[in-house]
C-alpha cells in the first residue's frame, strides 16, 4: 500500500511539474 501511494505522489508531483514548466 505504501509503495502505491507513493507512486500515486509522485505522478502527482510530475504531472505539476510538468504543468509549471508549460506555463513558464
Amino acid at each position: 500500500m505504501s509503495t502505491t501511494n507513493k507512486t500515486v505522489i509522485l505522478e502527482k508531483q510530475t504531472r505539476q511539474s510538468i504543468l509549471m514548466g508549460l506555463l513558464e
